[in-house]
């Protein structure tokens, strides 16, 4: 059997406050739409994917004349688009309809009469399958699934891009949702709480993210544009020079929110507003690198499979002209962001297990030939990292809620002396961070902020205070 790749986004029920359906001029655009960004590796390299092809499944709320006494109705609509180069891009102009080449017909669907939007408002999951056996894409939405030969590509009218797909992977890479109103004397909002975030391979989680404050995922800074729409224009069409809306987005428990809400003291106009993953967390092939001195050893670890369901311990003492392989973790869970410290005659290994969402922690005490059962490590968050002291004290590092904490052992993690962590640093963008223990005994954590600046936190003070370089 071919490979089947899978993208696939969950989200609350949707809030909508402000206008109501009406006819010209009162509302005839787009109040609120959202979109699931997914990309196509085809002609690209690296994971994701730098220079690609890319899909769009993209809910919109219009309005509907339902007859019957001339009265209206939110109608949802669900369409997929493609766009030749991934974006940031603009739901209203940068992405185009795919069409059937034997009918012409573009691909979307719309909910029946008398429902009044529910399929917009209702709870949902929306998805994207490459399946290679079938040689098809299949888009998935609480309409329905919309079907696309790979043939169909081939042949688009010149309005939408033509290109032959491969056999090559697909991976969701963002989010994101429009609010667009005509009337500017109330004030309206749109919220979506969004969770599940996940590329599968074959049904096996390979990439993604739950979305939620332990599980947040890393993103670039959010993209956004402005438009007005020109109320004379029926149906909508927007230009830029809009003012922005107001965002009120933000990382909750289970969820993150996108929330947008305009007021009578913004213009007329619309805004959108896009999260796009971080360019080399895909959760793939993550490595790591020690020293074990006594043994003239220098250990590696990575996960080189796909999906990553292995860690493997590489050993050489020969300045990597030759090494040694030991397959330390293996199941079907997904593995990454893992690091490699030695102590003792011991080897450790701690990792995240993106299955479970747990951070766990696997050691050999015979230079790599067997290892121990993977045991969780009782902190919290992502990205951990292990600094180990030649006394023994165990430092793990981790990134919860937006923030580099600290947790300490002195039994190999057996327990955590720290009765709660301690803050290293705060408004962390999600990464895989460092961390080291210099010969003067200081404790050293880099990162990069926001706006992509090397910080440095170090304590002199086993990690109890915590200053900027």
């Amino acid at each position: 059997m071919a490979n089947v790749w899978l993208a696939e986004l969950s989200y609350d029920g949707v809030s909508v406050v402000g206008e109501t359906p009406a006819g010209f001029p009162a509302n005839t655009a787009t109040l609120a739409s959202r979109v699931f960004l997914v990309a196509d590796d085809t002609g690209a390299t690296g994971f994701p994917f730098a220079v690609d092809h890319a899909f769009c499944i993209e809910a919109q709320l219009n309005t509907n004349f339902t007859g019957g006494g001339g009265s209206y109705e939110w109608e949802a609509q669900f369409r997929v688009k493609q766009k030749p180069i991934p974006p940031p891009g603009e739901p209203f102009d940068d992405w185009v309809d795919i069409f059937n080449p034997i009918g012409g017909a573009p691909t979307f669907l719309v909910d029946a009469g008398g429902n009044n939007g529910a399929a917009f408002f209702n709870a949902g999951l929306v998805s994207v399958t490459k399946d290679l056996n079938t040689s098809s894409y299949y888009f998935a939405t609480p309409l329905g699934t919309m079907t696309v030969p790979f043939g169909w590509l081939n042949s688009q009218p010149f309005t939408s891009p033509s290109w032959v797909p491969d056999n090559g992977p697909i991976q969701g890479i963002g989010f994101g949702h429009a609010l667009a109103y005509s009337v500017d004397t109330i004030t309206n909002s749109e919220t979506t709480k969004w969770f599940n975030f996940f590329t599968k391979l074959n049904g096996v989680t390979v990439a993604g993210n739950a979305l939620s404050a332990a599980d947040p995922g890393s993103w670039d800074p959010p993209f956004e544009g402005d438009w007005i729409r020109p109320t004379t224009i029926i149906g909508g069409g927007y230009l830029g020079g809009g003012g922005f809306i107001p965002a009120n987005s933000g990382q909750e428990t289970t969820r993150y929110r996108s929330e947008l809400v305009t007021t009578p003291l913004v213009d007329n106009g619309a805004t959108w507003e896009q999260r796009l993953i971080m360019t080399g967390m895909a959760g793939f092939f993550d490595l790591d690198m020690t020293e074990q001195v006594e043994h003239n050893f220098t250990w590696g670890v990575w996960n080189p499979a796909v999906p990553a369901t292995s860690l493997v311990v590489r050993r050489t003492d020969s300045d990597g002209s030759s090494w040694t392989d030991f397959t330390a973790v293996s199941g079907t869970n997904v593995l990454d962001l893992v690091t490699i410290q030695v102590f003792s005659g011991m080897v450790i290994l701690l990792y995240h297990d993106e299955t479970a969402l747990t951070i766990q922690q696997s050691l050999s005490r015979d230079q790599g030939l067997t290892w121990s059962t993977p045991v969780p490590v009782s902190i919290s968050g992502s990205s951990p990292r292990l600094v180990a002291s030649p006394e023994g004290t165990f430092f793990y590092f981790s990134l919860f809620a937006g923030d580099i904490v600290l947790q300490r052992s002195f039994d190999f993690g057996g327990t955590l002396f720290d009765g709660s962590p301690i803050v290293v640093a705060t408004s962390v963008p999600m990464q895989a961070f460092g961390a080291v223990l210099t010969a003067d005994k200081a404790l050293l954590v880099a990162y990069a902020d926001g706006m992509g600046a090397w910080i440095t936190r170090i304590s002199r003070d086993l990690g109890l205070t915590w200053a900027t370089t």
